[in-house]
């Protein structure tokens, strides 16, 4: 290990400021690890980020945005990192997917992230499907929300009331 090493990624691959150090004879699926393992570090940065800026100001208020500087980072990414990570507590993130899966769902109520985060595990989604998927559901929620207000709009009788609202709450549940 050098003074210069920041992390060691496998026995034989050292990262440092300005790049990876090959310090031994590096096999094939060793080398390819390191690889999965750069891509994993670059998805974990926000969590870290947000953790860290809400630690700070917890412990030291409003003056830990004094070390907004330290990052590089736009305000509005630490102001998202901070969000996020702060919507989910270490125990409910999920290993399996990225720090955009779980930005995608941060506005909702924590059981309605759950499940929608359950489907994205289950089903493998990736984050863009995830987020199209996500704001389909957003949209056909609020169309149903909308909906349920036209009976009385319209003045229609309890029979054809009855059987449009019959015909939203199977939507909701649907997309619920």
């Amino acid at each position: 290990m050098t003074d210069d090493t920041i992390v060691t990624l496998s026995p034989s691959v050292e990262v440092t400021r300005t790049g990876l150090i090959f310090t031994g004879d590096v096999t094939f699926e060793e080398w390819q690890s390191v690889g999965v393992k750069l891509k994993e570090l670059r998805g974990m940065v926000h969590w870290w980020i947000g953790d860290w800026l809400n630690h700070g100001e917890g412990r030291w208020g409003e003056m830990y945005t004094q070390a907004f500087d330290e990052t590089g980072y736009a305000e509005q990414t630490l102001a998202n990192d901070k969000y996020i990570a702060r919507e989910f507590q270490t125990s409910r993130r999920r290993e399996k997917l990225t720090w955009s899966h779980h930005a995608a769902v941060a506005g909702l109520e924590p059981e309605e992230q759950d499940r929608l985060l359950d489907i994205a595990e289950e089903k493998k989604l990736k984050r863009d499907r995830f987020r199209a998927l996500v704001a389909d559901r957003k949209e056909v929620v609020t169309f149903f929300e909308k909906l349920s207000t036209y009976p009385s709009e319209f003045g229609w009788d309890d029979e054809k009331t009855g059987r449009y609202g019959q015909w939203i709450e199977q939507g909701r549940e649907f997309f619920n």
